[in-house]
C-alpha cells in the first residue's frame, strides 16, 4: 500500500491480498480510513482476478469514491513487452531499452485514457469499459481476418 496526505494507493497483486482489498473496501483498513475525505483512493489490481465477486460489487457501488484499475489493464505491461520480443525477434531488428519502454508507455496510456473515457461515456465501471474494449478489438479482428487466418 502507498499512502500520502492525498492519496492512498492499494496494490492488490495476488489472491491473498484480495482479503485486504475486501476488507478496505468495507473500510476496515486503517491506511484508508486515516486518509482524509478528500484523498484519492486507487485500487490497482497487479494479477489476474485478484478480487472476489462481493468486492466487485462493492467497487462498483462506490465507483465515485474508490478509482480502479482493472487487472486486464494493470498487469499488461508484461504481456505487451513480450509482443515486442516477438515482433524483434521476427524482423532481428532489436530495439534499445529506452524505445521498449517509450513504445509500451504509449500504447498503455492510451489504453488507459481509452478505458476511463468508454467508463464515463456509458457510465460503466471501469472493469467492464475494459472488457468491453478488449472483446470489441478481438471481434473488430475476427470479422477482418476471419476465424483460422
Amino acid at each position: 500500500m502507498i499512502t500520502g496526505l492525498d492519496h492512498v494507493v492499494l496494490l492488490v497483486n495476488d489472491i491473498g491480498t484480495a482479503a485486504t482489498a475486501y476488507q478496505t473496501l468495507f473500510g476496515c483498513a486503517p491506511a484508508w480510513q486515516s486518509a482524509g475525505d478528500g484523498a484519492d483512493r486507487v485500487l490497482a489490481e497487479g494479477a489476474n482476478g485478484p478480487t472476489t465477486p462481493d468486492a466487485d460489487l462493492v467497487l462498483e457501488k462506490r465507483q465515485d469514491e474508490i478509482f480502479l484499475i482493472p487487472d486486464i489493464l494493470c498487469n499488461s505491461g508484461g504481456v505487451v513487452v513480450s509482443y515486442f520480443e516477438w515482433v524483434q525477434d521476427l524482423q532481428q531488428l532489436f530495439w534499445e531499452e529506452e524505445e521498449v519502454t517509450r513504445r509500451e508507455y504509449h500504447i498503455l496510456d492510451r489504453a488507459f485514457d481509452q478505458m476511463v473515457m468508454r467508463s464515463k461515456a456509458d457510465n460503466i465501471p471501469h472493469r467492464t469499459a475494459a472488457m468491453a474494449i478488449g472483446v470489441e478489438k478481438v471481434r473488430a479482428a475476427k470479422n477482418t481476418r476471419g476465424l483460422f487466418p
